[in-house]
């Protein structure tokens, strides 16, 4: 994956509040394919037009932050229509809180103190 996408963060703490990111856009021509590359500091959950985006429950799953980040893919063409809003609301996961029943590390502290962020790329 080459990704063009450049990583988006809340511009302040939110607590235990889940930020929410969206942006509008709109098409001029008929679409023959679209793919969604996503993936999160923290856990996402993804709409386009108001429909969810994949079958994924706290997507992209847990991982070991210090070592890889997963992304996942999602054909989403036949969720465009000339007017667009994707929407993606990001909480805290695996990356921001403590998993239960591991012992706390400094690595995990470090986590816990940067913002949570989306990283997100459409191809059309």
């Amino acid at each position: 994956m080459d990704w063009k996408a450049k990583w988006l963060r809340p511009a302040s703490d939110f607590g235990n509040a889940a930020p929410v990111f969206s942006t509008d856009f709109a098409l001029s021509r008929t679409v023959k394919q679209a793919r969604l590359f996503i993936t999160a500091l923290g856990v996402y959950e993804a709409a386009l037009n108001g429909r969810r985006i994949g079958q994924f429950v706290l997507a992209p799953g847990w991982t070991t932050y210090y070592k890889r980040l997963q992304y996942q893919e999602y054909d989403v063409t036949d969720l465009l229509r000339a007017e667009n809003r994707l929407t993606v609301t990001v909480g805290k996961g695996w990356y921001h809180s403590p998993m239960p029943g591991f012992s706390a590390s400094d690595f995990q502290k470090g986590l816990a103190a940067r913002p949570m962020g989306l990283l997100a790329q459409m191809e059309i």
